[in-house]
Parts: structure tokens; sequence; C-alpha cells
């Protein structure tokens, strides 16, 4: 997940990958047959191009489509099937349910019948 072109600096805070750049690490995951995904916020081709390196087919690009609901995301998952969308409107998105607004007057507690 990343809202960010990924930085052109090496890695420092690890130990084990001290000096590798994302290129490198992309390379890393691909050669040991790991599925690198991307999720984010926006399209940004830096990322779409990492998802690519990191591809079985040694960086050729594969027909993987982008699962995004979004124009503006980005999903790209390598490693697991998706359903795809047949057309437009298939794939809604979910929202959470919402309180239906009552007329219900506000005030403490329920109300007895009104007299008459």
């Amino acid at each position: 997940m990343c809202n960010s072109p990924p930085y052109l600096l090496p890695a420092v805070e690890s130990v084990t990958y001290t000096g590798c750049t994302a290129d490198s690490l992309v390379k890393f995951i691909r050669d040991r047959g790991i599925h690198f995904s991307v999720v984010a916020p926006r399209k940004l081709p830096a990322l779409r191009a990492l998802y690519d390196r990191a591809s079985p087919n040694g960086g050729a690009v594969e027909s993987h489509p982008d699962y995004a609901q979004d124009p503006f995301h980005m999903v790209l998952v390598r490693g697991i099937a998706l359903p795809l969308s047949s057309g437009p409107g298939a794939l809604k998105p979910v929202l959470p349910p919402q309180p239906l607004a009552s007329c219900q007057p506000l005030g403490p507690g329920p109300q007895g019948p009104p007299t008459i």
C-alpha cells in the first residue's frame, strides 16, 4: 500500500536490506517467487513499473487487470484470482449501512399515545 512513488534512496533501517533500492528489492521479491501486489489511492506510473518488474516473467508486461472500482485508484493483485466486472456497474462499492431518518421528535425517551 502506498500513496507516493518509491524513494530513490537505498534502504538504511534494515540490516538485511541496507543499500537496496526499490528496484533491487523488487528483483529480490521476483527471484524468491513472492507475489508482489500494489494498492494505491492514485494511479502512479512508478508503482505500475515496480509491479511489472516483479513479474515472474522477468519484467515482461503481463495483462493483469486493475481491480480498482474507482477510476483514480490502482489495485494490481498477483497470486490470487478476483472476479472481474462484466460491464459497467457490475462491481458496486460497498457502503456501510446508514441509519434511517425518523420523523420522531427529539426528546427524553418514548412518549405515550396522544390524549384526545
